[in-house]
């Protein structure tokens, strides 16, 4: 029953998200170079703690593709790392990614 529930909760989390980021077409005329959006350059635009919230929620993100895929959180995060994350994606300095089984989301340490 709780497996059910956790599997319910991860897909409920997935389909939500997929959701929100629907994007609209694109108005008829528009170029594609028009619609090009430069991205800012690393730590320019963000503060450290919004670069550090923006990482951790592309961790949770594969997490949730992860359990979704799955049904049952990785044992550690290098079975998430080899199946859904990049190992681009890494922690501000002084700080590592944990599992949280109990929130089933990462974290920081």
């Amino acid at each position: 029953m709780i497996k059910l529930f956790a599997l319910t909760l991860a897909l409920l989390l997935v389909t939500t998200g997929s959701a929100c980021r629907r994007r609209k077409p694109a108005a008829e005329g528009t170029t594609e170079a028009s619609q090009a959006v430069q991205a800012p350059p690393p730590n320019v635009a963000f503060t450290p703690q919004q670069n550090a919230e923006e990482i951790l929620g592309s961790m949770n993100e594969a997490l949730r593709h992860y359990m979704a895929a799955k049904g049952k959180m990785p044992a550690s995060m290098d079975e998430l790392y080899v199946t859904h994350a990049s190992r681009q994606i890494q922690p501000p300095p002084g700080k590592s990614f944990v599992l949280n089984p109990k929130m089933m989301s990462v974290e920081y340490r």
